[in-house]
């Protein structure tokens, strides 16, 4: 009996996953080459980037991955937007730790799939 319920918990455990990741995967489009970092400043209150959008979809979210000299991923900075973009819109992603030893920083677009 005892082994029973630990394979349908086990069973049960697994199709939470499957659902789980399947779900994410409707809600998300990862959009290539459509992001691209404008500016990247150190502040008094930590970091700040600017991304340039080429869409007019509504966006869920935005990464930004941050590289230094030896293109060794230092952070990766996830925001969530939840907007409607216009064509080359100017968005401004705020973080409140400095990254003064960044030398690269790249960005992915993520949206809704209708």
């Amino acid at each position: 009996m005892k082994k029973k319920i630990i394979m349908f918990a086990i069973l049960i455990i697994i199709i939470l996953i499957n659902f789980l990741i399947s779900n994410q995967d409707k809600k998300e489009n990862l959009e290539k080459d459509i992001c691209k970092i404008e500016t990247f400043t150190l502040t008094d209150n930590g970091t700040e980037i600017e991304i340039s959008i080429d869409s007019k979809d509504y966006i869920n979210r935005v990464k930004i991955y941050l590289y230094d000299s030896n293109s060794q991923k230092i952070k990766t900075i996830n925001k969530t937007i939840n907007k409607k973009i216009k064509s080359n819109e100017i968005i401004k992603i705020k973080d409140r730790t400095m990254y003064p030893e960044t030398s690269n920083a790249t960005c992915e677009i993520y949206k809704s799939k209708s």
